[in-house]
């Protein structure tokens, strides 16, 4: 990412390798869009009640050139799982503002479903 990555992590006792793995994912935004003028990302327990355990939540705001994409609430009890949804969402957002699909290619499978033989 060309930009600077502000990452805040709050109360959290793997907060170094977490930024780390954020810095490692957050890099794959410019490959959905290359004019990426500012990213913040701020990952954080969620207050507030604790029925399904200890929930994270990942705030995304991106500013590109005449817009700015914000990535809110996107919760789980598995930090990493949180982050990965966030940015998901984040990739989705920029494939929709420039308008391009990225697609995977698989190899094609034969007629019985599953992969080589007969």
């Amino acid at each position: 990412m060309s930009v600077p990555l502000q990452i805040t992590i709050r109360n959290n006792e793997n907060a170094k390798y977490l930024a780390h793995h954020i810095q490692e994912k957050a890099h794959k935004l410019d490959q959905f869009y290359h004019d990426i003028t500012s990213c913040r990302i701020v990952v954080e327990p969620k207050q507030g009640n604790h029925h399904h355990g200890n929930l994270h939540s990942v705030h995304i705001d991106l500013t590109i050139p005449k817009d700015k994409i914000v990535i809110n609430k996107i919760e789980d009890e598995n930090v990493y799982v949180a982050v990965r949804d966030a940015l998901n969402a984040a990739c989705r957002q920029l494939q929709s503002q420039c308008g391009r699909k990225h697609m995977t290619r698989h190899p094609p499978r034969n007629g019985n479903g599953r992969d080589g033989g007969i």
